[in-house]
């Protein structure tokens, strides 16, 4: 995950595990795209892919 400019860092969440992270710009590669939920700005995201999919995403 890389926030703005800031360098890259790596994220492990467990199921029901929830993080919040405040930026302007989000480049992230997610490595179950179906098993994850994002809340960008007031509005959920999902069904970002299937489970076990990796995809890179990056908002907005």
């Amino acid at each position: 995950m890389r926030l703005d400019q800031n360098p890259t860092f790596q994220i492990l969440l467990k199921p029901g595990q929830e993080v919040e992270y405040k930026a302007v710009v989000f480049n992230m590669d997610i490595g179950n795209a179906g098993g994850i939920v994002i809340h960008f700005k007031g509005e959920k995201i999902e069904n970002l892919g299937k489970p076990g999919e990796v995809i890179s995403l990056r908002l907005p």
